[in-house]
């Protein structure tokens, strides 16, 4: 995993997992490091970092908490972007507010937010579900070629 190729136990090529989808690879955490942060912001990561970005067209880095573990500020700045995952009703506005202040503050470039956990019978939903009821409604009868 990431932490055993950060110490140098391992390289990248054992590090990387087939994911079973192709041209898709995985890079497990590793065992947990006792210095988690400073193995993040490393000039060992940095390599790592760009080694993938030599490999990859795509990197998609899962990071923590951002309230409970400094990860993800660690991380953020050298990254393209950053998208901030919000588990509806894990937290309340103050706490996903500070989460964001704390990735401006560190100068991520914020791409947007993922709201998971969102039911259809909340109501934050039914907005999408009436755009795709009518959506799918006017195309069945417009007919196949309209």
């Amino acid at each position: 995993g990431l932490s055993n190729l950060l110490l140098g136990a391992i390289n990248l090529d054992e590090a990387l997992c087939d994911a079973g989808v192709p041209g898709l690879k995985v890079l497990p955490s590793g065992p947990f490091p006792p210095n988690p942060s400073e193995l993040l912001g490393s000039a060992a990561m940095e390599t790592v970092l760009g080694s993938l970005r030599d490999l990859s067209d795509i990197i998609i880095l899962d990071a923590p908490p951002i309230i409970a573990v400094t990860d993800a500020c660690i991380l953020a700045p050298k990254l393209d972007g950053s998208i901030l995952v919000v588990r509806l009703g894990a937290g309340n506005r103050d706490m996903t507010l500070r989460a964001k202040s704390s990735l401006e503050n560190v100068g991520a470039r914020i791409l947007g937010v993922v709201v998971n956990d969102v039911r259809p019978e909340s109501g934050y939903g039914s907005y999408y579900y009436y755009y795709y009821y009518y959506y799918d409604k006017v195309k069945s009868s417009q007919g196949p070629n309209e």
